[in-house]
Protein backbone atom coordinates (compact mmCIF):
# COMPACT_ATOMS: atom_id res chain seq x y z
CA UNK A 1 0.00 0.00 0.00
CA UNK A 2 1.11 3.52 -0.64
CA UNK A 3 1.64 5.72 2.30
CA UNK A 4 -0.41 8.94 2.16
CA UNK A 5 2.77 10.80 3.12
CA UNK A 6 4.88 9.42 0.27
CA UNK A 7 2.77 8.86 -2.85
CA UNK A 8 5.76 8.80 -5.26
CA UNK A 9 6.17 5.76 -7.48
CA UNK A 10 9.29 4.47 -9.17
CA UNK A 11 9.65 5.24 -12.84
CA UNK A 12 8.65 2.53 -15.29
CA UNK A 13 12.31 2.11 -16.32
CA UNK A 14 13.32 1.52 -12.70
CA UNK A 15 10.75 -1.25 -12.44
CA UNK A 16 12.01 -2.81 -15.68
CA UNK A 17 15.61 -2.61 -14.43
CA UNK A 18 14.68 -4.38 -11.20
CA UNK A 19 12.78 -7.10 -13.04
CA UNK A 20 15.69 -7.64 -15.41
CA UNK A 21 18.11 -7.91 -12.48
CA UNK A 22 15.97 -10.62 -10.89
CA UNK A 23 15.54 -12.32 -14.24
CA UNK A 24 19.31 -12.33 -14.90
CA UNK A 25 20.09 -13.52 -11.39
CA UNK A 26 17.57 -16.34 -11.79
CA UNK A 27 19.09 -17.45 -15.09
CA UNK A 28 22.57 -17.35 -13.57
CA UNK A 29 21.43 -19.50 -10.63
CA UNK A 30 19.88 -22.03 -13.04
CA UNK A 31 23.06 -22.15 -15.14
CA UNK A 32 25.25 -22.58 -12.05
CA UNK A 33 23.06 -25.46 -10.84
CA UNK A 34 23.16 -27.16 -14.25
CA UNK A 35 26.93 -26.85 -14.45
CA UNK A 36 27.30 -28.26 -10.94
CA UNK A 37 25.09 -31.21 -11.89
CA UNK A 38 27.25 -31.88 -14.95
CA UNK A 39 30.40 -31.86 -12.84
CA UNK A 40 28.82 -34.02 -10.12
CA UNK A 41 27.65 -36.56 -12.70
CA UNK A 42 31.08 -36.35 -14.41
CA UNK A 43 29.33 -35.76 -17.70
CA UNK A 44 32.08 -33.54 -19.05
CA UNK A 45 34.50 -31.15 -17.42
CA UNK A 46 36.12 -30.16 -20.73
CA UNK A 47 39.53 -30.82 -19.20
CA UNK A 48 40.35 -33.73 -21.49
CA UNK A 49 38.93 -32.24 -24.65
CA UNK A 50 41.20 -32.39 -27.64
CA UNK A 51 40.49 -31.20 -31.11
CA UNK A 52 39.70 -34.06 -33.47
CA UNK A 53 42.55 -35.33 -35.58
CA UNK A 54 42.08 -34.44 -39.20
CA UNK A 55 43.17 -36.76 -41.92
CA UNK A 56 43.33 -35.33 -45.38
Amino acid sequence: MLSPRDPRLSSPQTLVDHLNAVFNATWQAILDAQLQDCLTEKLDDFMESKPPELSW
